[in-house]
């Protein structure tokens, strides 16, 4: 399936991580941010 199939592109050996896009990585960011702040206690 397509789930499947993106996992071993991105097992693949040329595969580097890909590439950082504010746009579509914006909630991921928001994410890391809170989590970051709930560790700072």
């Amino acid at each position: 399936g397509v789930v499947e199939g993106r996992q071993r592109g991105r097992s693949a050996s040329g595969y580097d991580g890909g590439k950082f896009s504010a746009v579509m990585d914006t909630p991921t960011h928001h994410f890391h941010r809170w989590v970051a702040t709930e560790l700072i206690v």
